[in-house]
């Protein structure tokens, strides 16, 4: 089978064309052929079709050859054209030459034929190879011209032959100031070698290196230098690229800087990827949760410092406010490598491609400093029981409460003062200390004890009647008489006194009836009940009966 080609032939004569096909495939072509023989014919030829070489004669009644050259070289294609004619003359020829044809044949002497199309074939792969090489020339250029990158091109002896807008720019130069110049001037004298480049034995040099500008001032560049060798071998010149890494620079300080206040923070900070998993680990935080080394944590998921429960509730509720919100600060519960737990801060944020940086606090000391100071504001420190804040706020609450009926005891430790006086603070709060061991054993975990004044103390029961609280004034006194009995002299006596408020709304009463009975008790203690207090006895009945509670 033939070399396939595609001709476009202008001919009016359908034996012509058929002669010059069968000399084509004589010649080892199997053509791919279309006749015309008008401006119009042809032009729809070149738009449907694409074509290796067109041949035309020379003078037709509708056209000419030199009209289908100028239409082929209107629609901008350079395709290899050979006129055919049945005479010649050297001026027509010259003519047709002149006006781009590339050959000219006469009809009847056709040998010529299949060398010049071979040789116009050839010619015009040579030209469409050359045209695209000065095509990639050129984008190369301009692309060169537009980087923000400098190039530069020197001799074998270090001359600049070439230098792109942003090389010199970048030094303070024009290109023209350059060009020429010894390509040493851009860097510092103390770097300059003497003599020579050895090129042959150059390979491509990469390297960081500081550059001078026109006004002397130094800046930091990133430098690759390759040698340009003919077909030979030899060394023909060497392209450089030069680029100002200022702000890389800085950007690599801080970002030392940032990294070395990260590895000495006290806090534990850490870098997760978007599937959770550490990158970056500093000391602190494996610290913190009792690792040796950020090492044996990098790589790893973020559930491992956290137990079950808690990596769920991170999941499900940080994780998705996280991402909602790109931040979220809080308290979590981590876990050690030894499996213990400990408080913890967290602060989350949101980085770039979904990675997250998370900074971790140990809040064990703050917690227990948080749990001193509410103990502290809520009970006693002498006796361990609730203040007397703490006990109002919980009598509001029983107010508002379904736990009714609701009991209350008064108690007061008698003969405080005296025992101030004789024997001394010290032995005083011996004796408060060791009324409220007595009030402690007797009572509910349920119910509230309370020390209200120097002396005083107050008991809450809830869902207690009259006859829980009569039990638990008889455990009280047989405790107080075993409690006496081990403090060598010192008497341990406690006046009480009760109420119980059946409904909301009537607990302030009970207490204050409940008060009323103590300082009744109290006085009988010493033995100095009076007729006034006898009909203070009366109204408390009286009163306790409206409160539907019991009296002592």
């Amino acid at each position: 089978m033939g070399t396939a080609l595609r001709i476009l032939i202008v001919e009016d004569s359908v034996d012509d064309a058929e002669l010059l096909l069968w000399e084509l495939r004589r010649g080892g072509y199997e053509p791919v052929w279309e006749r015309v023989e008008t401006a119009e014919a042809m032009m729809a030829a070149l738009e449907n079709r694409e074509w290796d070489i067109v041949i035309a004669d020379y003078v037709m009644p509708k056209f000419t050859g030199l009209a289908a050259l100028e239409l082929l070289q209107s629609e901008g294609l350079d395709l290899p054209f050979i006129i055919v004619s049945g005479k010649v003359g050297e001026d027509a020829a010259v003519e047709a030459m002149r006006a781009g044809a590339h050959d000219y044949l006469v009809k009847g002497h056709m040998a010529r034929l299949v060398p010049a199309v071979k040789r116009e074939l050839s010619e015009y792969r040579i030209r469409l190879e050359r045209k695209q090489a000065e095509a990639e020339l050129y984008l190369l250029k301009k692309a060169i011209e537009t980087m923000p990158i400098g190039v530069t091109i020197t001799d074998i002896k270090g001359i600049i032959i070439y230098t792109n807008p942003a090389e010199a720019v970048m030094h303070g130069y024009s290109v023209e100031e350059l060009t020429g110049r010894d390509a040493r001037i851009l860097a510092p004298p103390d770097t300059w070698k003497k003599g020579p480049p050895r090129l042959k034995a150059m390979k491509g040099l990469i390297r960081e290196s500081v550059n001078i500008r026109k006004d002397g001032s130094a800046f930091p560049v990133y430098l690759i230098s390759n040698v340009v060798r003919d077909v030979g071998g030899e060394p023909i010149a060497i392209i450089s690229t030069c680029e100002d890494i200022t702000e890389r620079k800085r950007f690599e300080e801080t970002l030392r800087k940032q990294l070395a206040a990260m590895e000495s923070s006290m806090d534990g900070m850490a870098i997760l990827d978007k599937k959770g998993n550490y990158v970056y680990v500093n000391h602190a935080h494996a610290e913190i949760f009792g690792y040796d080394s950020p090492d044996e944590l990098v790589g790893k998921n973020w559930r491992v410092l956290y137990e079950e429960g808690e990596s769920r509730k991170i999941e499900h509720e940080i994780m998705s406010l996280l991402r909602l919100e790109g931040k979220w600060r809080g308290e979590a519960v981590g876990k050690r490598r030894d499996g213990t737990t400990f408080p913890q801060e967290i602060s989350l944020t949101v980085i770039e491609e979904g990675g997250i940086i998370c900074v971790v606090r140990d809040i064990t000391e703050r917690k227990a400093t948080e749990e001193k100071l509410m103990y502290m504001s809520t009970h006693d420190p002498l006796t361990g029981f609730y203040n007397r804040a703490y006990f109002e706020e919980e009598m509001d609450r029983l107010e508002r409460s379904r736990l009714f009926p609701v009991s209350i005891v008064m108690a007061d430790l008698d003969g405080l003062k005296e025992i101030n006086d004789t024997h001394g603070h010290a032995a005083g709060d011996k004796l408060l200390q060791e009324a409220a061991k007595v009030l402690y054993s007797v009572f509910r975990a349920e119910d509230m004890v309370a020390r209200i004044g120097g002396d005083e103390f107050v008991v809450l029961l809830p869902e207690a009647g009259a006859a829980v609280v009569e039990n638990a004034l008889k455990r009280i006194r047989e405790t107080l008489e075993d409690a006496s009995r081990s403090l060598e002299g010192i008497p341990l006596s406690l006046s009480l006194g009760t109420a119980t408020a059946e409904d909301s709304g009537k607990l302030l009463e009970a207490m204050k009836l409940a008060d009323e009975r103590m300082y009744q008790d109290k006085l009988s203690r010493n033995g100095r009940i009076s007729g006034k207090m006898a009909g203070l006895d009366g109204d408390v009945k009286e009163e306790a009966l409206r409160l539907g509670s019991t009296g002592k």
